[in-house]
């Protein structure tokens, strides 16, 4: 009779196998601090979120056809060899760091934003205080080609006597616009902020329509329930009169009644006093 082997022996002599758990092993806590991806660059992060976009779909898709849950799940039971996913792209970290040196991120576009209307800022004041130093400055734009300080000064009187005309009114007068256009020194910064001004202009002009449109469709619904109001007093008005009336009626029919039967009984009481005893 031979003996068994211990319980020990045997789970020493067999071979340890554990099974992947995969990311249900994994915390559900999100990290402090972000975490690059190895082997995934700026451009797979569009790959990877497509792909959850469309496991969120099927997903969607499963949970309302029972038919493709179970194609779903089936194509799921086959398996996929995890050992080719192991591999890595050629070429993912030179693009990714040079993606990194030629995209700018927000805070360089910013800084860049800032020091250009800063160097813009510092032209302008110089050119308003009339300092035309040219020598060894270049400028983008030839200011004293484009336009003259006689020209300029024509400007500021039109722009003045327009001032003057228009008074104490609520739109304030866009001296500067005019000056800055005739002196040739419009650039995009300008133009966009004039074309915030009439986008403004626009929509407050948009929005005055439309409160005018509310407030009469107010005033129609006002004048239907005003109209309703009276068509429901006078329904009420005449249905009393319409009682009263019938009421009256009744009550002459009875008195009319009343006086007939009184005749009645009077002429009988009558007739019968007047035959003879026997």
């Amino acid at each position: 009779m031979s003996k068994r082997a211990p319980m020990s022996e045997k789970r020493a002599s067999a071979p340890e196998e554990r099974e992947s758990l995969g990311w249900l092993a994994g915390t559900t806590m999100q990290p402090r601090k972000r975490r690059m991806i190895e082997g995934v660059g700026n451009r797979g992060m569009m790959d990877m979120r497509a792909a959850l976009y469309k496991e969120q779909q099927e997903a969607e898709r499963a949970r309302r056809d029972p038919v493709f849950a179970a194609e779903r799940q089936s194509k799921r039971l086959i398996g996929i060899d995890v050992s080719k996913l192991k591999g890595k792209n050629q070429g993912v970290n030179q693009r990714n760091m040079r993606d990194i040196e030629h995209i700018k991120t927000a805070q360089d576009k910013l800084d860049d934003s800032r020091a250009a209307l800063e160097r813009k800022a510092k032209l302008y004041e110089r050119l308003a205080a009339g300092q035309y130093a040219d020598e060894g400055e270049v400028y983008n734009v030839d200011f004293l080609q484009k336009g003259t300080l006689e020209e300029e000064q024509q400007s500021l009187e039109r722009e003045a006597a327009a001032y003057r005309q228009q008074g104490t009114s609520e739109q304030p007068l866009d001296t500067a616009a005019g000056l800055l256009s005739s002196a040739g020194m419009t650039n995009r910064d300008m133009e966009r902020e004039r074309e915030r001004r009439q986008w403004e202009v626009d929509e407050l002009q948009e929005l005055n329509d439309l409160q005018a449109k509310h407030a009469r469709i107010d005033e129609r619904l006002e004048a239907f329930e005003r109209i309703q109001e009276e068509a429901r007093r006078a329904g009420e008005e005449a249905a009393f009169r319409k009682a009263q009336k019938g009421q009256q009626a009744q009550t002459n029919r009875e008195r009319l009644k009343a006086d007939f039967i009184k005749k009645q009984v009077a002429a009988r009481l009558a007739a019968k006093a007047k035959k003879p005893s026997i």
